[in-house]
């Protein structure tokens, strides 16, 4: 039987604090709840493996479709090359400039202790 990831568990480590989140391979879904004002917060997240590539997407909105009103969209595109995790991040938002990054991580050698 093939080996089956159902789930993704991702520390993110800043200056002052850590962050833990667990993502569901292969889910999509969101949420919609009232908001101050009158409107409605809408959220929608989708962590899905797109050929060789994982991509994380999250968003809300309080518009009638995403982008509009108050909003905010985060993707991540995670991929491996040559032993190298490369990280893709994008942000926009109604609030500001959008952002985006590339990061690349490489595994640090392992030393073997003789014993």
């Amino acid at each position: 039987m093939k080996p089956f990831f159902k789930d993704m568990t991702v520390t993110r480590e800043f200056a002052n604090r850590s962050t833990v989140e667990t993502y569901l391979l292969g889910a999509a879904g969101g949420s919609s709840r009232s908001h101050p004002a009158g409107t409605f917060l809408k959220t929608h997240h989708r962590t899905v493996w797109e050929k060789e590539t994982l991509v994380i997407e999250s968003g809300m909105h309080t518009g009638s479709a995403p982008e509009t009103g108050d909003w905010t969209e985060h993707r991540e595109v995670w991929s491996l090359d040559s032993g190298r995790l490369h990280v893709e991040i994008s942000d926009k938002s109604s609030s500001g400039p959008p952002f985006a990054a590339t990061l690349v991580y490489k595994r640090k050698p392992q030393t073997i202790q003789k014993q």
